[in-house]
Formats: C-alpha cells, sequence, structure tokens
C-alpha cells in the first residue's frame, strides 16, 4: 500500500513540474475549474482570467448564467469577489489554494456536497490557452487525475499530448516542435516507458528510436517506426481550442 501512495505522488508531483515550473502567483491560477458529482454535470463551476476578472456559478448545468467578479490571492486563499449581489453573505467566495490543479471551497458550499474544483484549463498572460485536462475518475481513490493532458505553445500550437490514469501517465505521449513536426513520441505503461519511443532533432532528423519494456530499455533501432492508432480525426481534434 505505501509503495502504490509513493508512485501517485510522485505521478502528481511530476505532473505539476510539468504544467508549472514557477510559484504561484496572480496569474498562474488563470483558468477553468469545475467540481465533478452527479454525472459530471452538477457542481461549482469558476473561470478565473489572467486580467483578474472572474465568472462563477454553483450550478455546473447553468454555468451560462454565470455571476461575475474579480480575483484575487492572499497567501494560500483565492478570493472572488461577486459584483452581481449586494448581500455581503453572498458577495465573496473563498478557495484554498491546494496545488496548482485543484482548489477547495473554505465557505458554505451551496447545493452540492463537492467542494474540491479540478482545473480543466489553464490561460498564458494574453488569455491564450496553456493546456487543457481531461479528468476521469478513479476506481480505488475516486477522483484523480485520469484523462488526456493537452500542452500548448503561446499561438494555440500543440505542444504535448499526454495520456493519465491514477495519477501516472498511461497511453499515449507525443511532443511537437512550435512549428508543428514531431519531437518524439512514445506510449506509457503504469508511470513507465513501454513499446518504441521515436526521437527526432531540431532539423527532423532521427535522433532516436528505442524499445522499451515496463520502462527497461530493449533495444536500439536505426529505423523510425510509424506510430500506431493515430487517425486523421484524432490528429485534427489536437489542433482544436
Amino acid at each position: 500500500m505505501s509503495i502504490k501512495i509513493n508512485l501517485k505522488v510522485i505521478g502528481i508531483l511530476t505532473l505539476l513540474l510539468i504544467l508549472e515550473n514557477t510559484s504561484i502567483g496572480q496569474t498562474d491560477l488563470s483558468g477553468k475549474y469545475w467540481t465533478m458529482s452527479c454525472g459530471f454535470t452538477h457542481g461549482y463551476y469558476l473561470r478565473l482570467f489572467p486580467d483578474s476578472t472572474a465568472h462563477f456559478t454553483p450550478i455546473y448545468e447553468t454555468a451560462e448564467k454565470y455571476m461575475k467578479g474579480k480575483w484575487y490571492i492572499s497567501n494560500d486563499t483565492l478570493t472572488v469577489e461577486l459584483i452581481n449581489t449586494d448581500k455581503l453573505e453572498d458577495k465573496f467566495e473563498y478557495f484554498l489554494i491546494k496545488d496548482t490543479l485543484r482548489l477547495e471551497k473554505i465557505n458554505k458550499a451551496l447545493y452540492v456536497e463537492a467542494n474540491i474544483l479540478y482545473r480543466q484549463e489553464a490561460y498564458y498572460n494574453n488569455g491564450d490557452i496553456k493546456y487543457k485536462i481531461e479528468y476521469g475518475l478513479c476506481k480505488e481513490s475516486g477522483y484523480c487525475f485520469s484523462g488526456r493532458l493537452y500542452y500548448y505553445y503561446p499561438g494555440k500550437r500543440i505542444k504535448s499530448v499526454i495520456d493519465y490514469k491514477n495519477d501516472l501517465k498511461d497511453g499515449v505521449e507525443m511532443n511537437y516542435s512550435w512549428y508543428g513536426y514531431a519531437t518524439n513520441y512514445g506510449n506509457w505503461i503504469e508511470g513507465k516507458k513501454d513499446g518504441v519511443w521515436v526521437s527526432y532533432d531540431a532539423d527532423f532528423n532521427l535522433s532516436a528510436t528505442k524499445v522499451y519494456k515496463k520502462g527497461e530499455l530493449k533495444s536500439t533501432k536505426d529505423n523510425p517506426i510509424c506510430f500506431p492508432g493515430w487517425d486523421n480525426e484524432t490528429l485534427d481534434k489536437l489542433y482544436k481550442d
């Protein structure tokens, strides 16, 4: 049990280092957050913009009827000050910053029992998408990171596509240069490289082709191997906002 927990902690920390390599600041939390409960559609919806404006609703189904406000950070607390209400008790929403991927509602949670908001998107300072996350449920521990990460360069150019399961890399990883060429790609199983991994240099020349099994390097090949399972429809989706 202790080994399993440690692996999950390592997986989370690795993900955080990939997504954010600086301390949490005013713009580092900009993005879209929501709770997942009652079929993934019922819960809190929160969108923080780089210019410190905010959209908030306690019912995700009616997210188009959001309340407007502004947001700011004090120590480890995120405050959203709403401007659509005159009632002092409804004017402020408080969230504990668990890390760069999770917020925990501090004051009373209305309508829903869930009080953890998971980050779905992050933005650069100019408002461009930085990354998107598709969350899923973990059978053993409830909510965790199981899904696909889309990471972008400024200008909405795709940078990386990485699959996760139970907080560990599991599935496809594909990385691209700013110009759209693949730099490397391969497969993960439970946080370990598995199968063929291909890498290219800055001039798109083959630099390495290696075969792994459960994280152990088994062989090196001279010729690149086309990565299976990627059709045109899948590739087209990578470039959509």
